[in-house]
């Protein structure tokens, strides 16, 4: 369990950059404290970074906006089974720990 790839702000210029590439991402809040780890807010899959990522951030009845998202980090995957494999243990490991509050419950 743990995201991986690059963080991007939680911006619409930042979310513009996305390349037409599938794979799964990391919704996250800042850190509690200084040094500290980002809080997952949600983990989801996509065809494609550059449609489905401002999907989520021009939704603003997105349960996402509630808990105030800074970053999001992005692992591209090439095969949707391994997406789904990948999103689905990513989220049920979050939920063991009580984060990614706007995913529906899994496992």
């Amino acid at each position: 369990m743990a995201y991986t790839g690059n963080a991007y702000l939680w911006t619409a210029e930042s979310l513009g950059t996305f390349n037409d590439v599938g794979g799964v991402y990391w919704i996250v809040q800042p850190p509690v404290s200084a040094g500290g780890a980002h809080r997952v807010i949600y983990v989801g899959r996509t065809d494609s970074f550059k449609r489905r990522l401002p999907e989520h951030f021009n939704d603003r009845s997105d349960c996402i906006w509630k808990y105030g998202p800074s970053h999001v980090y992005a692992e591209v995957i090439a095969t949707d089974a391994a997406r789904i494999a990948r999103e689905k243990a990513e989220i049920i490991a979050y939920q063991r720990i009580s984060q990614a509050p706007c995913n529906e419950k899994v496992g």
